[in-house]
């Protein structure tokens, strides 16, 4: 991380275990990233955009589509600071099945967050 706390792509992708293209992906598809722009026009990315990342790839390994994973970690990182400053204080190797995530995924999962597709 550069001192004013932004990274690259190659730097989260290092990271996260995601490829700069798939990171890419994510942020056109789903808008999970949200980076600013250096003047040169690079994205630089957040330590909350680390977050999701981590979290979605927690949600994927646990067999959720993407669309859904990326819906319920834009959800987390605005709703459980806690279970994000979690994931965030870990070592995440990718999207890779991670016991040391499951705590963070268990008091998601707990929470109660209705996708909008569902009936309350």
């Amino acid at each position: 991380m550069s001192d004013d706390g932004v990274l690259r792509i190659g730097e989260l992708s290092k990271r996260s275990g995601v490829s700069p293209e798939l990171l890419r992906a994510w942020e056109r598809r789903y808008g999970l990233l949200l980076p600013t722009r250096s003047a040169g026009g690079l994205r630089l990315y957040s330590q909350a955009d680390l977050d999701r990342v981590r979290v979605m790839c927690e949600h994927l390994d646990a067999g959720l589509a993407a669309a859904q994973a990326a819906a319920l970690a834009k959800r987390v990182a605005s709703a459980e600071p806690a279970a994000v400053a979690t994931l965030s204080s870990r070592s995440a190797a990718g999207c890779e099945s991670q016991s040391s995530l499951a705590a963070a995924r268990e008091s998601v999962t707990s929470s109660r967050l209705v996708f909008a597709d569902q009936p309350p």
